[in-house]
């Protein structure tokens, strides 16, 4: 008596078969990352940071030939601004900070 192993079962595909296969998993990839990239990120601007939060942007006044730099407290709700003074040495002088809540009201 001879025991021969057991006939596993394979499936074969044919060449159509398998790039048909093919062509639907990537028409379902591309849509799947079609979809990702339809939706817009969160846009962050400065992260929070445990000594404060800050955020910060330079912006040249109109007609002049300087920029401001400006800071702002978001914890305090304060904005600082330097700016170049205007003696022989290039110094920056600081203007008196605003309250941001009571500017807009909140």
């Amino acid at each position: 008596m001879s025991t021969q192993p057991r006939p596993t079962s394979t499936v074969k595909f044919g060449r159509r078969t398998l790039l048909a296969l093919l062509v639907g998993l990537n028409a379902i990839l591309g849509a799947l990352l079609l979809l990702e990239m339809s939706s817009l990120p969160t846009a962050r601007a400065q992260g929070g940071s445990p000594r404060g939060d800050w955020a910060c942007v330079t912006a040249k006044p109109l007609g002049q030939s300087y920029d401001v730099f400006y800071m702002l407290d978001v914890r305090e709700r304060k904005l600082h601004a330097l700016y170049p003074s205007m003696g022989r040495r290039l110094n920056y002088a600081q203007a008196p900070p605003r309250d941001v809540a009571a500017d807009f009201g909140r």
